[in-house]
């Protein structure tokens, strides 16, 4: 997914903006939503760690659907906070 956005970044004069194929994009936050869904089945309360170049657009991608979940980047983390990874996402191909 984070090579997803990455390649779906347009530059402009104005700033990055995320230019994602709507196909695409609903499957990124069908895929995510059913992470979340999982974990919250578990008691737990989900977080999207991503890297910072995306983590913004990916934020901004799945706001509408999921506005609870926090979206941060590796380098927001403090290097004493432990973390467990859960789950890794990924796109099935089709």
């Amino acid at each position: 997914i984070e090579e997803i956005v990455k390649k779906s970044l347009q530059r402009t004069e104005q700033g990055v903006f995320l230019m994602i194929d709507p196909k695409v994009g609903s499957k990124v936050v069908a895929a995510i939503t059913q992470a979340v869904e999982r974990a919250s089945q578990k008691n737990i309360i989900p977080v999207v760690l991503t890297s910072p170049t995306i983590r913004r657009h990916l934020r901004k991608l799945i706001e509408r659907s999921l506005p609870y979940v926090s979206v941060i980047s590796q380098s927001e983390i403090p290097s004493e906070v432990k973390i467990e990874i859960l789950e890794v996402v990924k796109l099935v191909r089709d």
